[in-house]
Protein backbone atom coordinates (compact mmCIF):
# COMPACT_ATOMS: atom_id res chain seq x y z
CA UNK A 1 0.00 0.00 0.00
CA UNK A 2 1.41 3.69 -0.72
CA UNK A 3 1.68 6.15 1.88
CA UNK A 4 1.00 9.95 1.69
CA UNK A 5 1.70 12.65 4.07
CA UNK A 6 -0.54 15.43 3.76
CA UNK A 7 1.37 18.08 5.70
CA UNK A 8 -0.74 20.96 7.33
CA UNK A 9 0.73 23.60 8.05
CA UNK A 10 -0.34 26.81 10.31
CA UNK A 11 -2.79 29.33 8.37
CA UNK A 12 -3.54 26.31 5.88
CA UNK A 13 -6.47 27.09 3.68
CA UNK A 14 -8.76 24.05 4.63
CA UNK A 15 -10.39 23.59 1.18
CA UNK A 16 -6.91 23.47 -0.03
CA UNK A 17 -6.18 20.13 2.25
CA UNK A 18 -9.76 18.56 0.86
CA UNK A 19 -8.68 18.18 -2.76
CA UNK A 20 -6.12 15.62 -1.17
CA UNK A 21 -8.38 13.74 1.11
CA UNK A 22 -11.35 13.82 -1.15
CA UNK A 23 -8.85 12.40 -4.24
CA UNK A 24 -6.83 10.12 -2.00
CA UNK A 25 -9.94 8.86 -0.29
CA UNK A 26 -11.65 7.64 -3.76
CA UNK A 27 -8.47 6.54 -5.41
CA UNK A 28 -8.74 4.23 -1.86
CA UNK A 29 -12.15 3.51 -2.51
CA UNK A 30 -12.92 2.72 -6.33
CA UNK A 31 -9.05 2.90 -7.39
CA UNK A 32 -6.68 -0.43 -8.41
CA UNK A 33 -4.37 0.30 -4.72
CA UNK A 34 -5.60 1.50 -1.69
CA UNK A 35 -3.41 4.91 -0.29
CA UNK A 36 -2.63 5.51 3.07
CA UNK A 37 -3.02 9.38 3.62
CA UNK A 38 -1.39 10.46 7.14
CA UNK A 39 -1.73 14.03 8.29
CA UNK A 40 1.41 15.22 9.90
CA UNK A 41 2.28 19.06 11.28
CA UNK A 42 4.36 20.64 13.25
CA UNK A 43 2.17 21.42 16.40
CA UNK A 44 -1.05 19.39 17.98
CA UNK A 45 -3.39 21.81 16.76
CA UNK A 46 -3.32 23.55 13.75
CA UNK A 47 -5.20 27.01 12.90
CA UNK A 48 -6.12 27.53 9.54
CA UNK A 49 -6.76 30.27 7.07
CA UNK A 50 -10.30 30.79 8.16
CA UNK A 51 -10.30 30.05 11.76
CA UNK A 52 -10.63 26.40 11.55
CA UNK A 53 -8.77 24.40 14.20
CA UNK A 54 -7.24 20.85 13.10
CA UNK A 55 -5.24 18.41 14.48
CA UNK A 56 -3.18 16.39 12.43
CA UNK A 57 -2.47 12.70 13.42
CA UNK A 58 1.24 13.16 13.94
CA UNK A 59 3.89 15.67 14.49
CA UNK A 60 6.69 15.58 11.76
CA UNK A 61 9.00 14.30 14.73
CA UNK A 62 6.65 11.12 15.72
CA UNK A 63 7.07 9.44 11.89
CA UNK A 64 9.45 7.56 10.47
CA UNK A 65 9.42 9.58 6.39
CA UNK A 66 10.95 6.51 5.04
CA UNK A 67 8.44 4.63 4.99
CA UNK A 68 5.96 7.22 2.69
CA UNK A 69 5.65 7.66 -0.86
CA UNK A 70 4.91 10.90 -1.52
CA UNK A 71 4.35 14.41 0.34
CA UNK A 72 1.25 17.09 -0.75
CA UNK A 73 1.53 20.43 0.83
CA UNK A 74 -1.82 22.65 0.66
CA UNK A 75 -1.23 25.85 0.72
CA UNK A 76 -2.50 28.73 2.88
CA UNK A 77 -2.83 32.46 3.93
CA UNK A 78 0.41 34.48 5.13
CA UNK A 79 -1.84 36.69 7.54
CA UNK A 80 -2.64 33.45 9.27
CA UNK A 81 0.89 32.35 9.55
CA UNK A 82 1.53 29.93 6.62
CA UNK A 83 4.86 30.04 6.15
CA UNK A 84 5.57 29.91 10.02
CA UNK A 85 5.29 26.15 8.90
CA UNK A 86 5.95 26.02 5.38
CA UNK A 87 9.34 27.37 5.37
CA UNK A 88 10.59 25.77 8.92
CA UNK A 89 13.73 24.01 8.35
CA UNK A 90 12.33 20.90 9.55
CA UNK A 91 9.73 20.68 6.81
CA UNK A 92 12.39 22.22 4.28
CA UNK A 93 14.83 19.00 5.05
CA UNK A 94 12.01 16.85 4.79
CA UNK A 95 10.88 17.97 0.96
CA UNK A 96 14.72 17.62 0.12
CA UNK A 97 14.90 14.24 1.54
CA UNK A 98 11.80 13.15 -0.76
CA UNK A 99 13.45 15.41 -3.67
CA UNK A 100 17.12 13.35 -3.58
CA UNK A 101 14.83 9.99 -3.65
CA UNK A 102 12.57 11.24 -6.58
CA UNK A 103 9.33 10.81 -4.21
CA UNK A 104 6.19 12.41 -5.53
CA UNK A 105 5.73 15.48 -4.12
CA UNK A 106 2.75 17.58 -4.57
CA UNK A 107 1.47 20.89 -3.31
CA UNK A 108 -1.75 23.55 -4.12
CA UNK A 109 -1.41 27.41 -4.81
CA UNK A 110 1.39 28.96 -2.24
CA UNK A 111 2.13 25.00 -1.45
CA UNK A 112 4.46 25.77 -4.44
CA UNK A 113 6.82 27.78 -2.43
CA UNK A 114 7.72 25.49 0.19
CA UNK A 115 8.72 23.30 -2.06
CA UNK A 116 11.08 26.21 -4.39
CA UNK A 117 12.61 27.18 -0.84
CA UNK A 118 13.70 23.59 -0.15
CA UNK A 119 15.73 24.13 -3.69
CA UNK A 120 14.05 20.99 -4.90
CA UNK A 121 12.32 23.09 -7.91
CA UNK A 122 15.61 25.04 -8.60
CA UNK A 123 15.95 25.23 -12.18
CA UNK A 124 12.53 23.47 -12.88
CA UNK A 125 9.75 24.19 -13.92
CA UNK A 126 6.77 25.92 -11.50
CA UNK A 127 3.64 27.92 -10.83
CA UNK A 128 1.21 29.35 -8.51
CA UNK A 129 -1.50 31.54 -8.91
CA UNK A 130 -1.86 34.22 -10.71
CA UNK A 131 -3.91 36.46 -8.51
CA UNK A 132 -0.49 38.29 -7.45
CA UNK A 133 2.60 38.28 -9.29
CA UNK A 134 4.21 38.23 -5.83
CA UNK A 135 3.99 34.95 -5.33
CA UNK A 136 5.73 34.43 -8.83
CA UNK A 137 8.28 36.69 -8.52
CA UNK A 138 9.16 34.89 -5.18
CA UNK A 139 9.42 31.52 -7.47
CA UNK A 140 11.08 33.52 -9.80
CA UNK A 141 13.72 34.50 -6.87
CA UNK A 142 13.97 30.99 -5.82
CA UNK A 143 15.37 29.88 -8.90
CA UNK A 144 12.15 28.08 -10.84
CA UNK A 145 11.37 28.51 -14.14
CA UNK A 146 7.65 30.16 -13.85
CA UNK A 147 5.10 29.00 -15.86
CA UNK A 148 2.39 31.39 -15.77
CA UNK A 149 -1.42 29.83 -16.56
CA UNK A 150 -3.15 32.19 -18.61
CA UNK A 151 -7.26 32.89 -17.73
CA UNK A 152 -8.46 32.13 -21.07
CA UNK A 153 -10.57 29.36 -22.55
CA UNK A 154 -7.25 28.33 -25.31
CA UNK A 155 -6.09 26.00 -22.50
CA UNK A 156 -2.54 27.10 -23.35
CA UNK A 157 0.18 28.03 -21.06
CA UNK A 158 2.89 31.15 -21.52
CA UNK A 159 6.23 31.27 -20.65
Amino acid sequence: MKKVILFLCQGLEEYEASVFTDTIGWTTTYGLEPIELVTVGLRQKVKCAWNFTIEPEYQLHEIDDDGFDAIAIPGGMSRAGFYEDAFDERLLRLIQKFNAKNKIIASVCVGALAIAKSGALQGRTGTTYHLSSKRQAQLLEMGVHVVLILPSNSGHAAK
